[in-house]
């Protein structure tokens, strides 16, 4: 499952405020909130990057090797996923 390009639920309702995102699932009746770190993971997260492709573009955003985000990345896609927000 981490390989596949993560994408966001279409049904997922978002609001940015301030680059911090508040998530909305009306499906299941519950609201999120992500920090500006989880905010620019999660706008990343169109389906047509995969993990490694989120970790560069950001990368490249705050000056910072590839690698050093990756992990970061790894974890909150996964924690996307166990909070089924994505697809």
């Amino acid at each position: 499952m981490g390989n596949s390009n993560p994408l966001r639920r279409p049904d997922i309702q978002y609001r940015v405020i301030d680059n911090e995102i508040v998530l909305f699932d009306a499906e299941g009746g519950q609201a999120g909130y992500l920090n500006t770190s989880a905010a620019a993971i999660w706008q990343l997260c169109d389906g047509s990057r995969s993990e490694a492709d989120i970790a560069a573009e950001l990368a490249a955003l705050v000056g910072v090797p590839a690698e050093t985000l990756l992990s970061d990345i790894s974890a909150t896609v996964t924690q996307f996923r166990e909070a089924g927000v994505l697809a």
